[in-house]
């Protein structure tokens, strides 16, 4: 039902409203059928529907002019969870979870693009799922220049985690943004936001985020 009780949130094609699906509760996303957003986004849901990370793809439908997509519902984007947590936040839990889930949309052929806080999903179990792909783009689109955009936006969003949101994601999108000193791990917090955008020579950008998951940043104490 299209009734602002149900909405979740506002968005540019018609809103996101709390709806059911099988006897399931589901994020109802609207958009305006044809539209260039609503084909991206049912696409590479569609072709995603395998993953770990990404909001599921519940079922679409029709109804003239709108397009609906139901999909997993999340208790609150990132955003939120970093304002609103009264325990201690897992850092590099979300920011692993994030990377993976970055690296799996990479391995289904698709790029991001709009990496932000808001389109960072946290569900009522804790997990962490990205969300919103009407702006993604397939890596056949010239590939490296599509992955070095999610590269570079998850070099924001690593300083934007790890200071709890007090340096805004929109603020520090400058190459001379330097990570505060007095965070936790300070070394290896920089030394992963310096390698998002200055990966080793030879080393094809497609597997850099492989290869960052073991970045001594997500290592436990012990090790």
């Amino acid at each position: 039902m299209q009734h602002n009780d149900f909405r979740i949130q506002r968005t540019s094609q018609g809103g996101i409203y709390l709806g059911l699906f099988d006897g399931k509760e589901v994020a109802v996303k609207i958009f305006c059928i044809g539209t260039e957003l609503a084909k991206q986004e049912k696409m590479c849901l569609e072709q995603c529907l395998t993953s770990n990370h990404l909001v599921k793809l519940f079922g679409a439908e029709e109804k003239k002019p709108c397009l609906y997509l139901c999909l997993s519902l999340c208790e609150k984007n990132l955003e939120e969870h970093l304002s609103a947590s009264e325990n201690e936040v897992n850092c590099k839990g979300v920011l692993k979870t994030l990377f993976e889930a970055v690296q799996e949309l990479h391995m289904f052929g698709f790029g991001h693009q709009d990496l932000h806080p808001r389109n960072i999903l946290i569900d009522a179990a804790g997990k962490v799922c990205l969300a919103d792909f009407d702006k993604s783009k397939s890596l056949s689109e010239g590939q490296k220049d599509v992955i070095i955009k999610d590269l570079k936006a998850l070099r924001r969003l690593v300083l934007y985690v790890v200071t709890l949101g007090k340096v805004p994601f929109e603020e520090n999108d400058r190459d001379d943004w330097d990570c505060p000193e007095d965070v936790q791990d300070y070394v290896e917090t920089a030394d992963l936001r310096e390698s998002l955008v200055s990966p080793d020579e030879g080393s094809p950008v497609e597997n850099l985020l492989r290869d960052l998951i073991q970045h001594p940043f997500f290592w436990s104490k012990e090790t």
